[in-house]
């Protein structure tokens, strides 16, 4: 980053992406990230965001192709989370909560990450341990999604009444 005017202009053109994605323009905003990176290559936080685009799209080519694009920072925060989301992409459970117990006590990851490990737990049919993250999210913020959540996954296990319980919350 030698050039003081690529910084400024990838720091406009992230303001402008972060705009996108909260519109859910994922397609501009991939594109806007990829040219920022072009411009300040190895930025992490531009590679975290372009990862959630993937995730959120569930583009598991892409994801995986900017991970290995990107394989000589893959000790970074930014990175294992994207890892971690590939490996639950690719059902590879085990080592998918193996790092999201890593990344679960930071901050930056935790909500993310909480809901992860109940996408891995809903799908390994362990929806007690979902619904154990989602109260722990209750604790914290009372959120309309995380009772429907709860309630989505005591309706699963056959217990309508306290789903009923959590759908009404919302």
């Amino acid at each position: 980053m030698d050039n003081p005017d690529n910084f400024e202009t990838a720091r406009i053109q992230f303001q402008q992406i972060l705009n996108n994605l909260q519109k859910e323009k994922y397609e501009e905003a991939e594109l806007n990230f990829l040219k920022s990176l072009k411009l300040v290559p190895d930025r992490l936080s531009t590679i975290n965001n372009l990862i959630s685009v993937y995730i959120a799209t569930e583009q598991k080519n892409k994801l995986k192709k900017i991970l290995e694009l990107h394989k000589h920072l893959i000790n970074e925060n930014e990175l294992q989370y994207g890892v971690a989301h590939d490996y639950f992409f690719d059902k590879n459970y085990s080592k998918s909560i193996e790092i999201c117990k890593k990344l679960i006590i930071l901050d930056q990851f935790r909500f993310a990450i909480s809901d992860l490990l109940a996408s891995i737990f809903k799908k390994q049919k362990l929806f007690l341990d979902a619904i154990k993250i989602y109260k722990i999210r209750l604790k914290e913020k009372k959120d309309y999604l995380i009772y429907y959540k709860i309630g989505c996954f005591f309706y699963d296990l056959g217990r309508v009444n306290k789903a009923y319980y959590y759908f009404t919350k919302i």
